[in-house]
């Protein structure tokens, strides 16, 4: 099977993302930084022949791929598998005052415990079942293809992590930033990282 290749880009910055907030399924608009890392990568994205734009059906998602699909001309084709982990009681909370409320509930998550699942929100495994079954199956609809996937930074830690084999309950060692670029390809089964963190187009 031709391998499908995917470019994977989280949201540009939000307010909360400035004020180190939890954001899961909640949104925050797009810093005026934000919106001009949007308008970059869209520009990036023009040059590259990307052939379907996917993206998260979160706002800060949406915006990003509207400046995209402004210079690309590509239908935006929302996704909810695509979202942020639900964060739960944690939404809209800094790690202080998450500490602060929900002691327990914050050193189950601080454990590592991919199975911790946060109070009215989700775990990191299932997360991760739900958002790598989407890509396979992105990449299975579109094989030989190029495709551009607007996500979430959660969603890109469990990206970096099945395409590497780094157990869930491992530390991250790797930055994921705003609006840059990461190019994947996917194989059947395979997975290769291509580049990791572009941010060539950011300045």
């Amino acid at each position: 099977m031709p391998a499908t290749e995917l470019v994977i880009i989280r949201h540009g910055q939000t307010q909360w993302n400035l004020e180190a907030r939890s954001q899961g399924h909640e949104d925050s608009p797009l810093t005026e930084e934000g919106l001009e890392q949007a308008e970059r990568v869209g520009r990036r994205l023009a040059s590259m022949a990307i052939e379907e734009l996917y993206s998260s059906d979160l706002g800060r998602a949406v915006g990003t791929a509207q400046a995209i699909a402004m210079h690309t001309e590509l239908e935006i084709r929302t996704d909810i598998r695509l979202r942020e982990q639900s964060f739960g009681i944690f939404e809209g909370l800094t790690v202080a005052e998450r500490q602060q409320r929900y002691p327990e509930a914050h050193a189950a998550w601080e454990s590592n415990d991919p199975n911790a699942c946060i109070p009215k929100g989700e775990s990191q495994r299932q997360r991760y079942d739900i958002v790598i079954g989407c890509l396979e199956e992105l990449a299975m609809t579109h094989m030989g293809q190029r495709i551009a996937v607007v996500t979430h930074g959660g969603n890109m830690n469990a990206i970096m992590r099945r395409c590497m084999a780094v157990p869930l309950d491992a530390p991250r060692t790797f930055a994921v930033r705003n609006a840059c670029l990461n190019l994947f390809q996917i194989d059947g089964d395979r997975w290769e990282l291509v580049t990791w963190g572009d941010a060539a187009h950011l300045g």
